[in-house]
C-alpha cells in the first residue's frame, strides 16, 4: 500500500513539474557506481527494429553521458550494460535526462529531467515489485489446504490488479496524447491476447507504438495463431491488419515487411504464395514510396524470380535439345513424378548431387515412373557430354538449350545450382529448389504410400 501511495504522489508532482527545455538532440547522462571504466551501448527501437546508434565508456566514478544531435522523441531506447543487463527507457518529449542506476536492483533506477521517461521507470519499477507480490501469493494458494484461505488470498491478487489498473487509469487520465499514455493503452487494451479484438482496440496507425518491441511482438504471435488456426485464411487476415494500419503509409509499411519477413522465415513451403500475394498487391505502392527500402527491393527481385514457379502451380513447358538435337517439350513427358535438374558442369554441388539423385532416386522408382530431365545451363557442347559421361547419368532425359529459345531463366528460379524441382502427374510443382537427400526423402514417402 506504502508503494501505491508513493506511486501516486509522484504522478501527481510530475503532473505538476514544470517541462524541460526541448530540442531535437539527446543528451542520456548515466550515473552507476558499478559500471566504471565500462562500455555501454545506446539502442533504440525504430518500427520493431533495435539500430545501435550510440557508445560510451563510463569513468572512474560510473558516469558517462550519451549524447547527439538526433532525436529519440516517441520511442523505446534500450542501455546494454555488460555483461549481459538490459535497461530500457521510454523517450517522450524531453530527452534530456540523469540516470541513477545500481545493477544489482535495475528496477530501483530513477530518472530525472524527462518526464515522460521517470514516470515510465517509477510505474514499471511499481510493475515489477506487484509482480513479485501477486507470484507469492499465487505460490500460497496452489498450496492452500483452507477454501477459505484460498479466496481471501484470491481477494488480494484481486486487489493488487485493480490498484495496478487504477494507477494506470491515473497516468492516462494526467497524460493524454503523450507517449506514455499510448502505451499503456496497448498494454491494458481489451481482450489483451493475440485476438481480432485486441487490434481493433489499439492504434496500429500510431508511429509510437511500433517504436516499441512490445506491438510488433504482439503482431508476431498472432501471425503464429493466425496459421496454426485457419491457415486457409492466412492471407486474407493478414490483408485485414494491414488494413487497421494504412492511414499512416509509414506503419503500413512496418506492418507489410513484419508479415513478409514472418513469411520467409517459415520453414512452410506455402508461405511462399503468401509473400507473392503481397508482392503482387503492395509492391507497386511501396516502390513508389519506399524504393530502396532493403525488403521492398527483396520483394522486387523474388516476384521476378518466383512468378512462374510457385508451389502448386502447373510447371512452365520448356522446348529443348537432346545431344543429338532431338526436340525434347517437357510437358509432353509421360511420368507419374517428374524432377527437372538445373546445373552447370563445373558446379561442385551439382557433381555431389547428381551421384545422390541418380542411385537413390532415379534407379530406385525408375519402374514406378519417375523420370529425371537434367537440363545443363552451359552452352558448351563438350562440357555437357564430358559431364553426362563422368557422372554415368545417359538414362536421364539430358537436355539443354544453347540458343536460349526457352526463356528457361524467365520460368524457373535458377539463381543457385542445382535447382531441383519436383513435377507430379499434371506438371504441377509439388517441391522446388530442395537438396537432394530431400528429394530422395519426398520420393520414398511417395513411392512407398503408391
Amino acid at each position: 500500500m506504502k508503494q501505491l501511495l508513493i506511486f501516486t504522489f509522484s504522478i501527481i508532482f510530475f503532473v505538476f513539474q514544470a517541462r524541460g527545455e526541448r530540442s531535437d538532440g539527446y543528451r542520456i547522462e548515466i550515473k552507476c557506481p558499478q559500471l566504471r571504466e565500462q562500455k555501454l551501448v545506446l539502442w533504440e527501437c525504430i518500427g520493431g527494429k533495435l539500430l545501435s546508434i550510440d557508445t560510451l565508456t563510463t569513468d572512474k566514478r560510473g558516469h558517462g553521458i550519451f549524447e547527439g544531435d538526433n532525436s529519440l522523441k516517441d520511442r523505446f531506447c534500450f542501455i546494454k550494460l555488460p555483461p549481459s543487463l538490459s535497461y530500457d527507457i521510454l523517450v517522450g518529449d524531453e530527452q534530456k535526462m540523469t540516470i541513477s542506476m545500481d545493477t544489482s536492483r535495475l528496477d530501483d533506477t530513477r530518472i530525472k529531467g524527462a518526464r515522460e521517461s521517470s514516470l515510465f521507470a517509477a510505474f514499471k519499477s511499481l510493475l515489477s515489485k506487484q509482480k513479485e507480490i501477486k507470484e507469492s501469493l499465487t505460490e500460497e494458494i496452489s498450496i492452500a489446504q483452507n477454501e477459505k484461505k484460498k479466496q481471501a488470498l484470491l481477494k488480494k491478487v484481486k486487489e493488487i490488479d485493480r490498484k495496478m489498473l487504477s494507477s494506470m487509469n491515473m497516468i492516462i487520465n494526467e497524460n493524454k496524447g503523450s507517449f506514455l499514455t499510448t502505451f499503456i493503452k496497448a498494454i491494458i487494451a481489451p481482450s489483451n491476447t493475440e485476438s481480432e479484438d485486441y487490434f481493433v482496440s489499439i492504434d496500429l496507425s500510431d508511429e509510437r507504438l511500433w517504436n516499441t518491441l512490445f506491438v510488433p511482438q504482439k503482431v508476431d504471435r498472432w501471425l503464429r495463431m493466425q496459421l496454426a488456426k485457419q491457415p486457409e485464411l492466412f492471407e486474407q487476415k493478414c490483408v485485414w491488419l494491414i488494413n487497421k494500419a494504412n492511414s499512416n503509409k509509414l506503419c503500413e509499411r512496418y506492418l507489410i515487411e513484419k508479415i513478409f519477413v514472418f513469411a520467409e522465415e517459415s520453414p512452410l513451403v506455402e508461405m511462399e504464395n503468401v509473400r507473392y500475394y503481397l508482392e503482387e498487391k503492395y509492391l507497386p505502392q511501396l516502390e513508389k514510396e519506399f524504393p530502396f527500402e532493403p525488403f521492398v527491393l527483396r520483394m522486387g527481385e523474388e516476384k521476378e524470380r518466383i512468378r512462374y514457379c510457385r508451389i502448386g502451380q502447373i510447371a512452365k513447358p520448356l522446348y529443348l535439345y537432346d545431344l543429338n538435337n532431338n526436340p525434347i517439350q517437357t510437358d509432353t513427358i509421360k511420368a507419374t513424378h517428374l524432377v527437372l535438374f538445373f546445373y552447370e558442369p563445373d558446379c561442385a554441388h551439382c557433381l555431389e548431387s547428381v551421384p545422390i539423385i541418380y542411385k537413390e532416386g532415379f534407379e530406385r522408382f525408375n519402374q514406378a515412373g519417375l523420370k529425371v530431365v537434367a537440363v545443363c545451363l552451359s552452352d558448351l557442347k563438350e562440357d555437357w557430354e564430358a559431364f553426362i559421361d563422368q557422372q554415368g547419368c545417359n538414362k536421364w532425359i539430358n537436355a539443354w538449350d544453347p540458343e536460349r529459345t526457352s526463356y528457361f531463366w524467365e520460368y524457373y528460379d535458377i539463381s543457385r545450382t542445382p535447382a531441383i524441382y519436383l513435377l507430379d502427374n499434371k506438371g504441377t510443382i509439388i517441391a522446388k529448389n530442395i537438396e537432394a537427400q530431400t528429394l530422395i526423402k519426398l520420393l520414398t514417402n511417395i513411392y512407398s504410400t503408391n
